[in-house]
C-alpha cells in the first residue's frame, strides 16, 4: 500500500505543471495530497519529501492567486500526518523535509495575513499535531498580550512585554505549536521534553521582528516528558544556523512542580522548547519552585 501511495503522489506531482493555478485548483491538489498521506504509518521517505515539497509549492503559488477558506486546514493536516509518520512506524524525517515542513507552516500564515486587517479576530487552524493562530494587531494592542494559540491547543503560551519597539502601525502575529518535535534531526532531540512553540511578529512589509522587545518575553511550557531526578529544565530555542538547541538569552524562572509546567523568559522570538539538561548544570539563580 505504501508503494501505491508513492505512485499516486508521483503522478499528481508530474501532472501539476499542466494545471492552471487558481484558488480552486490549488485546493483540489492539496485535497488529493491529504488523501494520499492520510495513513502516516504508510509514508515512505520519498512520500514524506514529495508531499512536503508539493504543498510548499502550492502555498507559494497561492501567495499570488489567493486561497480558499479551507486550504490552511487541508495543508496543515498534510503536514501533521507527515510530521507524525515516524512515531507511527514510518522512517524518520530527514533534515531537509523537516525544515521545509516548518517553512510550509510559515507559508500558511503568510497566505492568511495577506487578506487580514488590523484588529480582525484570529484565524485558528488545528490538526492532530500542529496548531496555528494568525492575526494582525497594533503594537499597543499587543502590549502584555498573552498568546496561547487556538482554543484548547494547550501546547504553550507567550506573554509579550509592555512595549514593542516596532516601526509598523500594524503587526502580523503568528503563533505555531507542534506537539511532535519538527527538529527531530537535531543532536539534543532525545532531550526535548515539551511541545515546540513559536511566536513570530511581522512588520507591514513582511519582514520579521525578532528582537526589538522592550523587555523579555515570558514563555510557559507544560512538560510532555517528565524530568527525572538527574535532569533540570532548560528553556531553549532552535538555532537554525547552528542546527541545535541553544539557551542563549533564555532562562527558567519558575517550575510549577504540581503541574509539570515550566515558566521562563527570553530576549527574542523564535521556536522554543524545554530541553532536559544534567542536574549538575548550573540553573538560574532566580529559579524558584512552587
Amino acid at each position: 500500500m505504501a508503494n501505491v501511495r508513492q505512485q499516486l503522489l508521483q503522478t499528481l506531482v508530474d501532472t501539476s505543471s499542466q494545471v492552471v493555478a487558481t484558488p480552486a485548483s490549488v485546493q483540489q491538489q492539496a485535497t488529493a495530497v491529504a488523501q494520499i498521506v492520510q495513513v502516516p504509518s504508510q509514508l515512505t521517505t520519498t512520500v514524506q519529501q514529495q508531499a512536503t515539497q508539493f504543498v510548499s509549492a502550492l502555498l507559494n503559488s497561492s501567495l499570488t492567486t489567493g486561497i480558499t477558506s479551507t486550504l490552511p486546514a487541508t495543508v496543515t493536516n498534510v503536514l501533521s500526518n507527515v510530521l507524525s509518520s515516524p512515531s507511527n512506524g514510518a522512517p524518520p524525517l530527514d533534515q531537509t523535509t523537516s525544515l521545509q515542513l516548518v517553512q510550509s507552516v510559515n507559508l500558511v500564515v503568510q497566505n492568511q495575513l495577506q487578506n487580514m486587517v488590523c484588529g480582525q479576530h484570529p484565524m485558528n487552524t488545528s490538526s492532530s499535531h500542529i496548531a496555528i493562530s494568525t492575526f494582525k494587531a497594533s503594537p499597543s494592542q499587543l502590549s502584555n498580550q498573552v498568546l496561547s494559540g487556538p482554543p484548547n491547543s494547550q501546547l504553550g503560551s507567550f506573554q509579550l512585554p509592555g512595549q514593542l519597539n516596532a516601526s509598523s502601525a500594524c503587526m502580523g502575529v503568528q503563533y505555531s505549536g507542534f506537539s511532535v518535535d519538527p527538529f527531530s534531526f537535531a543532536a539534543q532531540a532525545a532531550n526535548v521534553s515539551s511541545s515546540v512553540v513559536s511566536l513570530t511578529l511581522r512588520n507591514q512589509d513582511g519582514t520579521l521582528m525578532v528582537g526589538g522587545l522592550s523587555d523579555n518575553v515570558t514563555i510557559t511550557l507544560p512538560l510532555t516528558t517528565p524530568l527525572n531526578s538527574n535532569q533540570v529544565p532548560i528553556l531553549s530555542y532552535y538555532n537554525y544556523s547552528g542546527q541545535l538547541w541553544s539557551s542563549s538569552g533564555c532562562s527558567v524562572t519558575t517550575v510549577l512542580s504540581n503541574s509539570n509546567t515550566i515558566i521562563g523568559t527570553c530576549s527574542h522570538l523564535t521556536d522554543f522548547a524545554i530541553v532536559a539538561g544534567p542536574v549538575s548544570k548550573p540553573s538560574p539563580a532566580s529559579m524558584v519552585c512552587i
